[in-house]
């Protein structure tokens, strides 16, 4: 256990949630969490023969039929079509959906958003969701529905942890389940666990999971601080009133390790996380009404010496805080040939960070002080069948995000009078802001023929600055995981971003084929993107450039209101040869563009895809793919890392191959090995080795993982 002392707003959250967990009385969770009214087509994953005729709004994802080829959870939907992941570290990967990632994801675990615990997102969202105890993941593809939550700009995913079922009698049930793995190539070994004992009105259940590894190896060595070292222990309890009412709570405490980050200026020292959640769903006369009520604190540490051999040059130690409670309140019933579903939620959320020199005790900088980012939401939402042949689906939301920082402070260090200079100005200036958003979407299909669905949505989208974008004040490398190594302020008067999107797209599916191509483009006013602070980069003629200068970046990047357009298309197909033989893949294409300048948006991948062929038999299944990527030479000029030559890489086609066997009934045991002809590439969204004496030179792309055998065993009792 790592905690500190809290802040006046942690505290203040800290014993909210936790009286009004005591309570249980929640006061939210939407229909739309537990997506009762979507339907989500089931992709196949691993080879597994699932073919779902219909209109594709989205996927699911299954984790027992798949096995990333790391730890990471986000890997799960990396090979989705228009998916993808950042990597900054082996459990702290970012979902990325046709070009946006970080906060412009709408990223939940059992529909609850966690805020992550760092100014530099090493533990996104789905850092909480270890593979093992996923029951699946859900995931919007295109313009996600108002009712997946507010400032889902670049889509939403949703990952539903495991959880107890009731009984169908009062004879109390028993089930249990474990699962191990093993990576060669992280020197990893892990495993989860989980039991469940229920009777017609009672439920209640306890999970673990637990990972360690070493340094990841590559064909040219090994990648230094990738190492990591991750647990979790969780229940919940779950309760029946009356016939149609459930009332639930689940709790789960994380514990994240030395853990590193080569992407990153630092490293994870430790995460200590603590999340309660509590709902309620109840049947009554004016429909089914769902409420939620959430809460998350995070204590956080990093720094750059731990893991890395850094010398003599500038250490550091941050230590972060995050808190959050969320709630909401939900109705949903039939209203003519559909049904509507309104609803009310918010999330309020307090963030601080301070920066350290471990060998100072004089240095300190208090760079993030009581910020508060508060959002309230409301809206409504109707689907349904106008026609034998049309289904329809309209939606709006408003939402109101209001922020607040308080005063920054700091202690002795080089260069004391620019850095007090910007302090004084940051604390004398203005320290709060607010935006009111609107969204609004529409979604048509058309069933031209049994077998051939048309598609078209269109949307508004739009999403507030995050309270790093607005009050960073002091130009370091705090960017919420963007891993350009610029250095960065904010600006208190950004304008939200506004996106508009429309997609076109066609289901065509057999018995024995399916293809489901989408094109789509989305034009964003006011997106948010670092700039060159003035007119004359280079020149040191501020002290925001002096200060960045003694930071190592004599060039730093202001937040700023810019313009950027999102095209391209993504498709996904497959063909069943024979009943054991069949052949599945993607291809997804994204260009991002600002339109403000000539020059291409940060971190989006080139083309790519994959392809896989299986073979299946009652007992037992194989299969062979590959990943495919093209050259990537479409290169953000503006966030290109200064310290890269030539950020460009090549493309590449890495095979894997593995296949599932079932041993006995309730046991099953997986291999795969993934880059079998253990093939040097670089990762196009890896980042860039921020690591001293490493066998990948300093500022060179980081590379992909050589050859990994991975081994699973699962079973059920």
């Amino acid at each position: 256990m790592h905690r500190r002392g809290l802040s006046r707003r942690a505290r203040l959250l800290t014993g909210t949630g936790a009286a009004l967990g005591c309570l249980t009385l929640p006061l939210g969770a939407l229909a739309q969490e537990t997506g009762e009214a979507r339907t989500l087509d089931a992709i196949e994953v691993e080879g597994t023969p699932i073919m779902v005729p219909g209109p594709s709004e989205g996927f699911t994802v299954d984790p027992t039929e798949t096995t990333p080829p790391g730890v990471d959870s986000a890997d799960l939907v990396s090979r989705k079509p228009g998916y993808s992941v950042n990597d900054n570290g082996p459990i702290s990967g970012q979902v990325q959906h046709r070009g946006m990632f970080g906060p412009r994801m709408n990223v939940r675990i059992d529909g609850m958003y966690v805020n992550p615990g760092g100014p530099n997102w090493m533990d996104p969202p789905l850092h909480y969701a270890p593979s093992g105890l996923i029951a699946e993941v859900e995931a919007d593809r295109g313009i996600s529905p108002v009712s997946a939550g507010a400032e889902s700009i670049g889509g939403s995913v949703n990952a539903e942890l495991k959880e107890s079922s009731f009984a169908r009698t009062d004879t109390v049930r028993v089930d249990a389940e474990v699962e191990g793995k093993l990576r060669s190539a992280h020197r990893a070994g892990g495993g989860s666990g989980f039991v469940e004992a229920a009777t017609r009105r009672h439920r209640m259940h306890a999970m673990t999971s637990g990972s360690k590894g070493g340094d990841i190896a590559f064909p040219g060595g090994e990648i230094e601080a990738s190492r990591h070292e991750r647990y979790m222990v969780g229940g919940g309890y779950g309760v029946r009133l009356a016939p149609g009412h459930e009332l639930a709570v689940d709790v789960r405490h994380h514990e994240t390790d030395d853990t590193g980050n080569p992407a990153l200026p630092m490293d994870i020292r430790f995460f200590d996380t603590n999340i309660l959640k509590s709902s309620y769903t109840g049947d009554t006369r004016l429909g089914t009404v769902t409420a939620e009520l959430s809460y998350s604190d995070i204590d956080h540490r990093m720094d750059n010496v731990t893991l890395r051999d850094l010398g003599s040059a500038n250490p550091r130690r941050v230590d972060a805080e995050s808190t959050g409670i969320g709630w909401s309140l939900g109705l949903a019933r039939g209203i003519g040939p559909g049904a509507l579903r309104v609803g009310v939620e918010g999330h309020l959320a307090g963030h601080e960070m301070n920066i350290r020199n471990p060998r100072n005790d004089a240095f300190f900088v208090r760079n993030f002080e009581d910020v508060d980012r508060d959002r309230y939401s409301a809206f409504g939402e109707w689907s349904g069948a106008v026609s034998e042949r049309v289904e329809v689906e309209l939606g709006t939301r408003v939402t109101r995000v209001e922020m607040d920082a308080g005063r920054v402070a700091t202690g002795a260090a080089p260069g004391a009078p620019p850095v007090q200079r910007l302090v004084n100005g940051f604390n004398s200036g203005d320290r709060d802001a607010g935006d009111t958003l609107v969204d609004a979407t529409a979604r048509i299909s058309y069933a031209a023929t049994d077998s051939l669905t048309l598609s078209l949505e269109g949307g508004r989208k739009t999403r507030s600055p995050s309270y790093i974008e607005r009050f960073a004040w002091l130009p370091i490398e705090a960017t919420a995981g963007l891993a350009d190594g610029n250095n960065h302020i904010g600006r208190v008067g950004l304008d939200p971003e506004v996106a508009h999107e429309v997609s076109v797209g066609a289901d065509w599916t057999t018995s024995t084929a399916y293809f489901r191509p989408r094109v789509f483009y989305r034009d964003v006013d006011d997106f948010i993107t670092g700039t060159p602070f003035d007119d004359t980069p280079g020149t040191v003629d501020s002290d925001v450039e002096r200060v960045s200068r003694a930071n190592g970046d004599p060039t730093p990047l202001i937040y700023s209101n810019t313009g950027a357009e999102f095209y391209g298309f993504d498709v996904d197909f497959g063909y069943r040869f024979t009943e054991r033989l069949r052949l599945d893949g993607q291809v997804s294409l994204t260009r991002a563009e600002r339109t403000d300048i000539d020059d291409n948006v940060y971190r989006v991948p080139p083309a790519n895809g994959n392809v896989r062929l299986t073979y299946t038999q009652p007992d037992w299944r194989a299969f062979v793919g590959t990943e495919l990527a093209a050259d990537e030479d479409r290169i953000s000029e503006t966030n290109n890392d200064p310290s890269t030559e030539d950020p460009r890489t090549a493309g590449h086609a890495i095979v894997n191959l593995g296949g599932q066997w079932s041993i006995t009934e309730g046991a099953d045991l997986g291999v795969k090995v993934t880059n079998l002809f253990d093939d040097s590439y670089e990762q196009q969204l890896g980042g860039f080795n921020r690591v001293p004496n490493s066998d990948v030179d300093q500022g060179d792309r980081l590379p992909g993982t050589g050859r990994s055998v991975i081994m699973r065993f699962k079973a059920r009792f």
